[in-house]
């Protein structure tokens, strides 16, 4: 069965620069990679992670080795992924792991032991989901903003070519009741860009606040049809 796996590269692995020699084996052995970044690991996501051993007097010294440096979380595919990334792992303790598995040709330490590796198919959505959920809903949140921002420049356009157009026929009674409507929605706004365009101002201000958030920096440049 097709299954995917988490795997962290410990802090152990990144500062020793056996990232590739490890990750040369899981590639040469079929799996494929379905997800990667390097972060650097909180206090409440290692408490989330180490549930089962937060009360245990060691645990101090399990988040001071795992936020040593930055770690490299990444997703693994394959046939029966687990089982074999956890064959491929060794025992947890580096000098009893057996030769030929990752732990017992690069560790000798119990804790230093290079990488983590999913348990089960429970334990690998769990923590698929833990490490690289955030990351899907940020993109589904900046897609949706740009999609906002597409949507803003057919507006804007709309607006300018209606005011454009009222302009050009001499119907300034119409434009004024026009740009007296974009005065009355843009009083909902507390501007902080302002174009010199009314309906400019409300539209992009709107923007602006929903970029913000979402923790999106949010930038304008603007060139006004002659």
């Amino acid at each position: 069965m097709i299954q995917q796996t988490l795997v962290i590269f410990k802090p152990s692995a990144v500062e020793r620069g056996l990232v590739g020699r490890v990750l040369a084996r899981f590639e040469a052995k079929g799996l494929s990679i379905t997800g990667m970044k390097m972060m650097r690991l909180s206090l409440e996501i290692l408490k989330e992670h180490y549930a089962h051993l937060v009360d245990r007097p060691f645990f101090p010294s399990i988040v001071a080795s795992m936020t040593a440096s930055p770690v490299i979380v990444m997703c693994l595919k394959g046939v029966d992924a687990i089982q074999v990334v956890r064959s491929m792992t060794g025992d947890t303790n580096g000098r009893t792991a057996a030769p030929g598995t990752i732990r017992g040709d690069f560790s000798m330490s119990n804790q230093e032991n290079i990488i983590h590796a999913s348990s089960s198919p429970e334990d690998a959505e769990a923590e698929i989901e833990r490490f690289f959920r955030p990351i899907q809903e940020r993109m589904e949140e900046v897609e949706q903003f740009y999609d906002g921002i597409r949507r803003m420049k057919h507006e804007m356009r709309n607006h300018l070519t209606n005011i454009k157009g009222l302009y050009e026929s001499g119907n300034f009674g119409e434009m004024d009741q026009y740009i007296t409507r974009m005065d009355k929605s843009m009083n909902v706004f507390e501007l902080a860009i302002k174009t010199g365009n009314p309906v400019t101002d409300v539209i992009v201000n709107d923007r602006q606040k929903a970029a913000e958030k979402q923790g999106i920096q949010f930038q304008s440049g603007f060139i006004y049809p002659k």
